[in-house]
């Protein structure tokens, strides 16, 4: 995943999906928050279009998924979370929407994609527990 253009889509998606719902916060730029994120989606889709697509679906699966998982621990902490402020089974839909559509723009790339996912998030979740047996 060391193509420029894909590394890029793959960043502005996930800055797009992250400060999309941020409508009050006035950011640096003196921009707010979905607003930076129409600027990044639009760069993303006119300079490099199909691949910022597929970039964007597949960041919406993952933050659906990761949402879903969470969802009862952002909760109890009071961090923005899709489903509890859509619902889970909207979330869910949204979801398999998104990994559908991720899929049949490319089959390859998401297929890396989700096998990339999952060793990073089972690196990360070994690292964690030797953290915390100490």
């Amino acid at each position: 995943l060391l193509a420029p253009k894909l590394t890029a889509t793959l960043f502005l998606s996930a800055y797009t999906v992250g400060m999309i719902s941020d409508q009050r916060r006035l950011l640096p730029s003196g921009l707010r928050g979905y607003q930076e994120s129409m600027i990044a989606l639009a760069v993303g889709t006119f300079s490099t279009g199909i691949v910022m697509a597929w970039s964007l679906a597949f960041i919406v699966f993952l933050q659906a998924l990761d949402d879903t998982v969470d969802r009862h621990t952002d909760a109890q902490t009071g961090a923005r979370n899709w489903c509890n402020c859509f619902g889970t089974v909207e979330v869910l839909l949204l979801g398999i929407l998104a990994l559908a559509t991720s899929l049949s723009l490319s089959l390859l790339l998401t297929l890396l994609a989700l096998s990339v996912a999952a060793i990073i998030e089972r690196i990360t979740y070994l690292k964690s527990e030797k953290v915390i047996d100490i």
